[in-house]
């Protein structure tokens, strides 16, 4: 079973309380992305997540504290894959910030992180079961000679 510990992205991409909106909106646009976790100032505890959409339904505000979800779904870092990519795809949200015991960051997973390690993880799969030594051959080809071309290539050393 991977875990979301073997998945997560650890460059980390986030802003702080207290802070401005302002400065929150230039790193996600530094980085390109669209939320960010906010930590409490000098300390890697989340306090909370930052969406573009938090900024664009309240653009009078300018205090990250006044806008930010409080209370955002996390994942700890020694959870399956299938704890991140559940909450992931019934809340509709495109990244999660991964904590430890301590409840302090350590790394966000996304579902292009998941997607990833599946890839990866399907790829050892297919590596055990299939072979690589193939041999083309013409589709009308009876099957005895097709044996024969195996059967000569397997003695033929590597």
């Amino acid at each position: 079973m991977m875990k979301v510990e073997d998945a997560m992205s650890k460059e980390l991409v986030v802003g702080y309380v207290p802070g401005t909106i302002r400065e929150a909106l230039k790193v996600l646009a530094k980085h390109n992305v669209s939320g960010m976790p906010i930590l409490k100032k000098d300390t890697k505890k989340v306090a909370g997540v930052l969406t573009r959409t938090d900024i664009f339904k309240n653009p009078d505000e300018e205090q990250i504290a006044l806008i930010m979800s409080t209370d955002p779904y996390t994942v700890l870092k020694d959870d399956s894959l299938d704890v991140a990519a559940k909450l992931l795809y019934e809340n509709r949200i495109h990244g999660l910030p991964v904590i430890d015991k301590r409840k302090n960051l350590v790394g966000i997973i996304s579902p292009t992180d998941i997607l990833k390690a599946l890839a990866d993880e399907c790829d050892d799969i297919i590596d055990n079961y299939f072979t690589k030594n193939l041999v083309p051959v013409y589709q009308e080809t009876p099957i005895t000679i097709i044996m024969e071309i195996r059967n000569r290539q397997r003695r033929r050393p590597v």
